[in-house]
């Protein structure tokens, strides 16, 4: 299995690189500068049994530097298999990067990680030893479309195993004729099918393709695919029945709002990538005002003062190998306190518990499935030997602040059982997943709406109206007037004194948070953005096949 022995990447990596810079083309049929606007290079990595994960090679010619490659090739892989598994693997990583010589363009809103979207597979091979083959293609990029990216990789892999460069290549033409990413809907052809790709205002535009139109074409010669660039890449009705207890999720949405600390644990990396991914999307507050066409650009604006990004060190899916990227802030001195990540490795877990006091306890999700929950309450999954198994699992004991919504509870438990629900693409199964999302978009606009208000104060007090005196922002005053207004978010308490108390503690360790600043500096940033940097003909196809709520 891969990462079972020894190094996962030979050790010769530096020179290995330089000749395979050598042997890849000087010239391409088409503009790098282009392609670059979307990706920065498509990596394929071997299972080498003698010496571990090997880069076949990469398309087009790229300057990663060693420690990038490495963390590639390590992420690439899941850290166990099974022999007896010859389905595909799909998930995502994000990292640091350090290839300063690599150019390319990029709106995140923090340039200083890509993303790494793989697609692993085995096959047996009597001819090689362990009688299996074990590959994996990535798409590196500098954006997070997570969906259109992993539907790329799916595409080409069902054309050819191999992955042979030959299609690589008509690949990269095809995304280097696409023309810049642009917020709107964009048909983008790829390999014989057409896409309808939505590209949001902000990556936390909230419930992202929950709606997806039927095409109006006739031409059944092609394909058509419609993907919503910041739709999660899990979906709730298999994720839930994963949990120790379907009610864990707002322990969970409590968490993300805070930034605080929380690792997943799962069984594979398709598993623990989706759920970070949906986990991400349950702070996506509904916009209950929302034009489009010509007043699309105030809405953009008022959206965007109803979502939460998330604070923190986000990460997919993390291995051992690539721990020390993960915890450079920590090496600088500055420890840990603000991340969700997607793990495999329960002594990875074991060895984070253990970094020392000052790193804040992480909150653990294990995501066990039903089968397992029956048999014991925090047992890990089956698959999972005795020996393989950390023997101090810790308990969680988190301190819960929003009441939970038992109507909303029975309903979801009673769906999860439902045998329909099973059939995940199925339009039922999409309906359902889209309840858990809108409840919980819902409740993100709920908790939000007292800080809104309270903002909205120190506009009026403003020279002028539109703009808001963030600088002004007290949190006592803040404070009492959440004590004079109250919010529509039900807190825990047995009276309405406890309640009011509740509420106002995790408003306070929220607006003392690193999701509260992020916030904040987003309204910010809007308000001093000219409109002529959003563009009305950039956003005005946006939102045509997509709910207004």
């Amino acid at each position: 299995m891969a990462g079972e022995n020894g190094s996962l990447v030979s050790s010769d990596i530096s020179s290995y690189t330089a000749a395979l810079y050598a042997n890849e083309l000087k010239e391409y049929p088409f503009s790098l500068d282009a392609l670059r606007k979307w990706m920065i290079a498509f990596v394929v990595c071997d299972f080498n049994v003698d010496i571990g994960v090997e880069v076949e090679y990469m398309f087009p010619s790229t300057n990663f530097s060693p420690t990038d490659l490495q963390t590639i090739c390590f992420s690439s892989f899941p850290e166990r298999t099974s022999s007896d598994t010859t389905e595909d693997s799909a998930f995502h990583f994000r990292f640091r990067h350090s290839s300063p010589y690599v150019s390319c363009q990029t709106t995140n809103e923090d340039p200083a990680y890509w993303y790494g979207f793989c697609l692993f597979r085995q096959q047996r091979d009597t001819a090689v030893k362990r009688n299996y083959r074990q590959k994996s293609l990535v798409l590196v990029s500098q954006h997070d479309y997570a969906p259109l990216f992993a539907y790329l990789i799916k595409t080409i892999s069902l054309l050819d195993f191999e992955v042979s460069p030959t299609l690589i290549e008509s690949a990269c033409s095809n995304i280097a004729a696409w023309g810049p990413p642009e917020v709107g809907l964009q048909e983008l052809p790829f390999l014989g099918s057409l896409l309808d790709v939505h590209i949001p205002p902000h990556p936390a535009f909230p419930l992202q393709g929950l709606v997806t139109a039927t095409p109006s074409r006739t031409d059944i010669r092609v394909e058509y695919k419609e993907i919503h660039t910041s739709e999660p890449i899990g979906s709730w009705t298999r994720l839930a029945n994963l949990l120790n207890s379907i009610s864990e999720l707002y322990i969970i949405f409590e968490r993300v709002l805070l930034s605080d600390p929380m690792v997943v644990l799962a069984d594979d990396p398709t598993t623990c990538s989706e759920f970070v991914s949906a986990v991400v999307d349950l702070v996506r507050p509904v916009s209950f005002r929302l034009w489009f066409g010509c007043q699309l650009l105030y809405g953009y604006r008022r959206l965007m003062c109803k979502q939460i990004p998330f604070g923190g060190d986000c990460r997919p899916y993390l291995t051992m190998q690539s721990v020390l990227d993960f915890s450079l802030n920590a090496h600088e001195g500055i420890p840990l306190r603000h991340y969700l990540i997607g793990i495999t490795n329960p002594f990875f877990l074991k060895r984070l518990l253990s970094n020392g006091k000052e790193n804040k306890t992480p909150y653990v999700v294990y995501l066990a499935g039903p089968e397992v929950k029956r048999k014991h309450h925090l047992h890990f999954y089956s698959s999972i030997t005795e020996r393989d198994h950390p023997n101090n699992m810790i308990v969680n004991d988190a301190k819960a602040f929003i009441e939970k919504d038992h109507e909303f509870l029975r309903v979801l438990e009673n769906q999860l059982k439902d045998p329909r629900t099973t059939r995940e693409h199925s339009n039922y199964a999409g309906l359902r997943a889209s309840g858990t999302r809108r409840h919980f978009a819902h409740l993100a606009a709920m908790f939000l709406a007292p800080l809104n208000r309270y903002l909205a104060t120190l506009a009026s007090k403003s020279s002028d109206s539109n703009i808001i005196d963030i600088a002004g922002f007290s949190e006592g005053d803040f404070l009492a007037s959440l004590s004079k207004h109250g919010c529509s978010v039900q807190f825990k308490g047995k009276t309405g004194y406890h309640r009011h108390r509740t509420a106002e503690a995790f408003y306070r360790k929220f607006c003392r948070s690193p999701s509260f600043f992020r916030w904040l500096e987003m309204k910010m940033r809007l308000q001093q953005e000219p409109l002529e940097v959003i563009g009305t003909s950039s956003v005005s196809g946006y939102g045509e096949k997509t709910e207004q709520d």
